[in-house]
């Protein structure tokens, strides 16, 4: 193999290995703003569900959004 191909190929190499790692740290990069965004960001959709909202409700509303949907709860009686 002559000079120039091997340094083609040495080049070749590097670059090929950047990319694998370049392309796994995007995508945990974009994995990680997703979460960031969706459970600990400044306007969470999880803030919908704040404790004083929650203990600001009536039982029946609160039975209507975490409770057994009636028919589990007859099969389970």
């Amino acid at each position: 193999m002559s000079n120039t191909r091997h340094t083609a190929q040495y080049i070749h190499d590097i670059l090929e290995s950047y990319y694998e790692i370049a392309a796994k740290r995007f995508v945990d990069n974009v994995c990680m703003q997703a979460a960031d965004y969706l459970v600990t960001g400044p306007s969470t959709p999880l803030k919908l569900l704040a404790p004083s909202l929650i203990t600001r409700m009536t039982p029946e509303q609160f039975e209507s959004i975490a409770g057994e949907d009636a028919m589990v709860n007859r099969k389970r009686s």
